[in-house]
């Protein structure tokens, strides 16, 4: 019973103590050559990514857009990926809102149709183009006064605005819409020491971001240079009479890298446990 109390006495003294070192970890100031500032260092780096997407999507009447409206459409779905930011943080950031959106159930018909009649695609463009032209007319008759006499300052302005946006949605049946959204994903890299490397996802043209397991991406790597050799001997900034030489972490800043193939994506510097360098400060001479 003894020998386990003074194995439990020993157990807790190297916890104490690699407590004590821990809470030591300190930035060493290479100019003055001591320990100078007592910090909380990260073992964790947050890596975010924030790929966009554009997308085209060609209108259901573009094959027409040059016989009615006089000018070609683009007959061809596309879409680019590109990753348009990144950061490295010694923290993880706050989650971002999610955005929401419900679709009804109920299909509705499409602004153009006015009754039941059985056409054909063409003529459904036919009759989409003369809608079109119809509303610039009435446009204009309002601007010139030639309608709505009564239509005037913000009946008018709404009158316009409302327009506006029903040749914008038939235009698009015509000339196709465009798309653009951001998606933000962030990594959690827990930094070892020795390990200079992390591969911490791939990205592929069209795909965005995908498992490490898929090569056809290219990967996304977070390289980390370990910090300058730093003397294994300084001096505490206590005076002599107050404190021992004793053993401390000192941490020198980390230069982190994030990069995709031959692009660097982030830069960033900060100081990291894994790569503290255990010392010895001696007092002030």
């Amino acid at each position: 019973m003894k020998r386990i109390f003074l194995l439990s006495l020993a157990l807790c003294a190297t916890l104490v103590t690699s407590a004590e070192e821990y809470a030591k970890a300190g930035i060493y100031d290479v100019a003055e050559g001591r320990l100078v500032k007592a910090t909380a260092a990260p073992t964790v780096i947050a890596v975010t990514l924030d790929i966009e997407t554009q997308s085209f999507t060609p209108g259901i009447y573009a094959r027409y857009a040059q016989k009615y409206l006089g000018r070609r459409a683009s007959l061809a779905a596309r879409s680019e990926m590109a990753i348009v930011g990144a950061s490295i943080l010694d923290s993880a950031p706050a989650a971002a809102p999610r955005a929401e959106s419900q679709v009804d159930d109920v299909e509705t018909l499409a602004p153009n149709r006015f009754d039941g009649r059985a056409m054909t695609l063409e003529e459904q463009a036919s009759a989409t183009a003369e809608l079109i032209f119809s509303l610039r007319k009435h446009r204009l008759d309002l601007i010139t006064g030639e309608a709505g006499e009564n239509v005037f300052g913000a009946g008018l302005r709404a009158a316009l605005d409302e327009i506006a946006a029903l040749e914008k949605e038939y235009l698009a049946m015509f000339y196709g819409t465009s798309n653009r959204s951001v998606e933000h994903h962030t990594f959690a890299v827990e930094v070892k020491e020795g390990e200079t490397d992390y591969t911490i996802c791939r990205y592929r043209e069209g795909e965005g971001v995908v498992p490490l397991d898929n090569l056809a991406g290219e990967a996304v790597v977070l390289h980390i240079e370990t910090p300058s050799d730093m003397p294994a001997v300084f001096e505490s900034p206590q005076p002599k009479d107050k404190v021992a030489p004793r053993e401390y972490l000192v941490l020198h800043d980390s230069k982190c890298r994030l990069s995709c193939g031959v692009t660097t994506l982030a830069e960033a510097v900060m100081p990291l446990l894994p790569y503290a360098k255990r010392v010895v400060a001696r007092p002030l001479k």
